[in-house]
């Protein structure tokens, strides 16, 4: 399974989707991480919905996103999660893979529900 997180340029998880310039990828087999890398993302990409990078994902993980770009997800038929406190991209990754994050809904910064 491929596994996407959100990072900015710092390899931190911004506050928002759409703040990403970047995403770690992490391949998962059997529930454990055999390869990541990382994937640059330009902010006009984000907002057109024209995720290449995220070519072969099953899934986002984030902070924060919004509806429209759950929506966008969803259609490219990529799940969209988010962490309910600060985490490390690697992190959120095993976090995933343990099976403690829940998908989406129309959610803020950290998972708070609108």
């Amino acid at each position: 399974m491929r596994i996407a997180v959100t990072c900015d340029e710092s390899g931190e998880m911004p506050g928002y989707f759409g703040k990403s310039t970047a995403f770690l990828v992490a391949d998962s087999r059997d529930g454990q991480v055999i390869s990541c890398s990382i994937r640059s993302v330009r902010p006009d990409e984000l907002q057109r919905a024209d995720w290449d990078g995220l070519e072969g994902c099953a899934c986002v993980i984030c902070k924060g996103i919004g509806p429209q770009a759950a929506q966008s997800l969803r259609e490219k038929n990529i799940l969209p999660y988010v962490v309910d406190r600060d985490m490390k991209p690697r992190e959120a990754v095993q976090a995933f893979l343990e099976g403690r994050l829940r998908l989406s809904g129309e959610f803020g910064a950290a998972g708070e529900a609108r």
